[in-house]
């Protein structure tokens, strides 16, 4: 909480200025299609019901470490034009990843859980 809390108080403010339509299209897409395919295509077919791949697909791979990404990345790059767009970027995906996965965690896990008892 304290990561979010400090990502919130540091990150936000330096890249809200450079937030515009091109961010928002690449962050919703990074939430979704860039970071769901590879998980549901890799159960492979047949194997797995598409609930579960999607489940997996939406809460998996993700979390803190994106925060840790950024922070490697401006150290690598800092100082090459243009690299406040990428940290904008970055943070904009972060923000509505925690806004959107917050938001769906009780309710998707609740259907997904009905789903799966009744395929029983």
């Amino acid at each position: 909480m304290l990561s979010f809390l400090l990502f919130g108080m540091v990150f936000i403010p330096e890249a809200i200025d450079y937030w515009d339509a091109k961010a928002l299209l690449y962050a919703l897409l990074s939430l979704t299609l860039f970071r769901m395919l590879p998980v549901v295509l890799s159960f492979g077919f047949g194997s797995t019901d598409m609930a579960t791949r999607l489940f997996y697909g939406w809460f998996g791979p993700r979390g803190i470490a994106s925060i840790l990404y950024i922070l490697v990345a401006i150290h690598q790059i800092g100082d090459i034009k243009g690299y406040e767009y990428i940290f904008a970027v970055a943070s904009l995906t972060i923000v509505l990843s925690i806004v959107l996965h917050g938001i769906s965690a009780e309710p998707l896990s609740k259907l997904y859980a009905k789903k799966q008892t009744n395929k029983k």
